[in-house]
């Protein structure tokens, strides 16, 4: 593609993933000092390194994510699946853009407006590549919340994203997910149930009902009645590779536990309340023995 046929409008699945509280770590920041102390130096590299180290950590984490996606199918679909394949070789994650967002990242693709296999694997994409990434911050120190949804939006240049898509899925991490975790919008909900009832008989669809049936496996309704993303649920389980994936939940617990206990001595009411909410997802989590 050239860049005469920018900009591009068209509809666009997105997920936006923001990296929680770098405004209270910047909090009474300005200009570099001129002449500081030894202390206040220790400070100021405390807080790049909660904050820009931060970023700079989600977004090398989200790059890698994205580039190792295929092997959710691997895991997935253990028998060799020609349909799929095909499927997966016209998608093609070259298909998928990353764009660095200030404390964030936006990962996006064109859908279009018909409910069709590719867009499924779209979607299933950026599902799991969000829970991936939510539980591998906690496991590394941060945490982050994100929301996921289509819309319309204007491609100005490659992998430069602006327009409702981004704007209806930034409104789901801002306003809708409080705390650490990835609410799924209305609309991609709706793409993936009417892929998941539709009755062709085309292989390719077959395979696309097959994937849209594995991406609602991969959410959950939370208490508030929106769909999220259930990265500790069985089904991601399943797909993801087994031995690092508990070792990613049991360090992810681990910090979470640290952070409400912060907050609770700091009596910091909102932050412990989030915290104990997403202590109470992984309790609840847990696999039962057989």
């Amino acid at each position: 593609m050239t860049d005469a046929e920018y900009p591009k409008i068209a509809d666009y699945a997105v997920c936006f993933l923001d990296l929680l509280g770098q405004r209270a770590e910047l909090r009474g920041q300005s200009v570099l000092p001129e002449v500081a102390d030894e202390k206040e130096v220790d400070e100021l590299a405390r807080k790049i390194k909660s904050t820009v180290g931060m970023v700079g950590l989600l977004q090398t984490h989200a790059k890698r994510v994205l580039d190792g996606l295929k092997s959710l199918f691997t895991a997935a679909n253990r028998a060799p699946d020609p349909a799929l394949e095909r499927l997966l070789e016209r998608t093609g994650l070259e298909d998928m853009k990353l764009q660095r967002w200030s404390d964030g990242v936006v990962i996006f693709s064109v859908v279009r407006p018909d409910t069709g296999p590719e867009n499924v694997i779209r979607l299933l994409h950026l599902i799991y590549m969000a829970g991936i990434n939510c539980l591998i911050g906690l496991s590394r120190g941060y945490a982050i919340r994100g929301g996921i949804e289509i819309g319309w939006a204007g491609e100005l240049r490659p992998g430069e994203l602006c327009g409702s898509a981004i704007a209806r899925a930034y409104e789901l991490e801002s306003e809708v997910a409080q705390y650490p975790r990835i609410v799924v919008g209305p609309v991609v909900v709706q793409r993936l149930t009417e892929m998941q009832q539709n009755q062709s008989r085309d292989p390719e669809w077959a395979t696309g009902r097959a994937a849209a049936q594995l991406a609602l496996e991969l959410l959950a309704l939370d208490v508030d009645g929106f769909r999220v993303v259930d990265y500790l649920g069985p089904r991601f389980r399943q797909c993801a590779a087994k031995p690092m994936h508990q070792s990613l939940i049991e360090d992810a617990e681990q910090f979470v536990r640290s952070q409400l206990d912060q907050h609770r001595r700091e009596r910091n009411t909102k932050l412990a309340f989030r915290y104990k909410l997403l202590l109470s997802y992984f309790e609840t989590s847990k696999p039962t023995e057989a």
